[in-house]
């Protein structure tokens, strides 16, 4: 449930925040500020006068703890983004950790496109794992959490990986083109772990009994 404050009959917070209808929508909105900081969300109730008492209640004890500060923004608002709940965190003396059905693939690696790999000496290992990335990596895992890439997950992606373009196009990849897929793959996960302090089963653990063959020659360089 989204934080919601006290109102008086006049439709005005008698303490901090105030609920409102923001325009083309039916829904019960939240606006107040925390932290300095201005934040408004939907409650996803209607506006009815049950679900307004609803609201209230709520509010009241979140005030309280807000005033005495016990108020904690990550259990007050779950589905907020991951940014609203570590500033917040930070504010409230404790160091948020996401847990990985919360963490986008997708969301993870752009910070760490940017503070990690974009700090690697090598332009020739940025451009590899970017395509990698890029390619392979985002258009399979992207959509999906932490919680979701497991070692069955990995298969399947391993089992679909073909040649996206040229004459072989629709061929199976080769092993030591999958093995550079999944290198900076293993980097992400590895670093995505060790900073949330994840305790998960290595996805990877059974991988290699489901890769191709050994080829004779392997490719210098990751393509597509």
């Amino acid at each position: 449930m989204s934080t919601v404050l006290n109102l008086d009959e006049a439709g005005v917070s008698v303490r901090a925040g105030r609920i409102a209808l923001n325009k083309g929508s039916k829904k019960l909105y939240v606006k107040f500020y925390y932290h300095g900081v201005r934040v408004e969300k939907s409650s996803g109730l209607d506006d009815t006068p049950k679900n307004r008492v609803t609201l209230q209640k709520w509010l009241d004890a979140q005030m309280d703890k807000i005033e005495n500060g016990t108020f904690v923004f990550a259990e007050a608002f779950p589905g907020a983004s991951e940014e609203e709940k570590a500033f917040h965190a930070a504010r409230e003396g404790w160091e948020y950790r996401p847990e990985p059905h919360s963490v986008l693939f997708e969301n993870y690696v752009a910070t760490w496109r940017k503070t990690i790999l974009a700090c690697s000496k090598s332009l020739r290992k940025q451009y590899d794992w970017n395509l990698a990335i890029d390619y392979w990596l985002l258009p399979y895992f992207g959509g999906k959490t932490f919680h979701q890439i497991h070692a069955v997950e990995i298969q399947k992606f391993v089992g679909q990986l073909n040649r996206l373009k040229g004459k072989r196009k629709g061929e199976a990849l080769s092993r030591s083109r999958i093995n550079n897929i999944l290198i900076p793959f293993r980097a992400i996960w590895s670093d995505a772990s060790e900073e949330n302090h994840w305790d998960l089963p290595d996805p990877f653990r059974f991988i290699k009994k489901h890769l191709p063959m050994d080829e004779k020659k392997a490719p210098r360089r990751l393509k597509v």
